[in-house]
């Protein structure tokens, strides 16, 4: 995803994060960090819930970029039945 940072402050990063998400539906923690540069990406998540978000998480193992293995969150928008007939 090219993405064009729009500042690095918690309204910033969540806009990214639920933009991502719309777009594409979920993102690991490391790809957050990575692409999207959300250091603190659960922090983010956990604000997004709070406003009405419904997000849900899973663990996963991925690879970072050096091959090394980390178990981390898969975040999850989840799409209501009404919105998605919608769509």
């Amino acid at each position: 995803m090219t993405n064009k940072r729009s500042g690095n402050s918690n309204a910033a990063q969540r806009g990214r994060l639920l933009q991502h998400l719309k777009q594409y539906g979920s993102i690991t923690t490391l790809k957050a960090r990575d692409e999207l540069s959300v250091m603190h990406p659960s922090g983010r998540f956990r604000e997004l819930r709070q406003a009405g978000y419904p997000i849900i998480t899973q663990t996963v193992i991925d690879v970072d970029a050096v091959g090394v293995e980390h178990r981390q969150g898969l975040y999850v928008l989840c799409v209501a039945k009404k919105e998605s007939a919608q769509q």
